[in-house]
């Protein structure tokens, strides 16, 4: 592995970024052997990331036989958002992007996630009232 170069080199985040990447992709190339590899990404990742790079894999190997959404959800313990984003990145996307954090984005006209109660005392799937109401006791 080449020495890293200076950060003051860079001229952003992402530049340093882009390069750090491509430095572990031409290292692994270079590595010939399976537990090299292995050493190698298991240095890098906690096993909560390595479970989760094993599940998708065999997600994307499960679609690639047409398997269901629905089959591959019951095996892989994997919602279907999780499901489409591996099916994306499948078919020539620009590689996997998690559906984390898209509903916590403002929203034009400012509607709420919750629909709006046709009774004071709405309550949702989860149990909850949506607007509590105080009890006189």
């Amino acid at each position: 592995m080449r020495p890293m170069p200076l950060i003051d080199k860079f001229k952003s985040r992402k530049e340093l970024d882009g390069y750090v990447w491509n430095q572990l992709v031409e290292n692994l190339a270079k590595t010939l052997s399976p537990r090299g590899t292995e050493s190698s990404l298991t240095m890098l990742t906690t096993a909560s990331e390595r479970k989760q790079i094993t599940t998708r894999a065999a997600a994307l190997e499960l679609l690639k036989q047409g398997k269901s959404y629905s089959e591959i959800s019951k095996v892989l313990w994997l919602s279907p958002t999780t499901i489409s984003a591996i099916r994306k990145s499948l078919r020539g996307g620009k590689g996997y992007v998690s559906g984390y954090g898209w509903g916590n984005t403002k929203r034009k006209g400012g509607w709420s996630v919750y629909p709006q109660p046709v009774s004071k005392r709405l309550i949702l799937p989860h149990g909850k009232l949506v607007y509590p109401q105080k009890r006189n006791r």
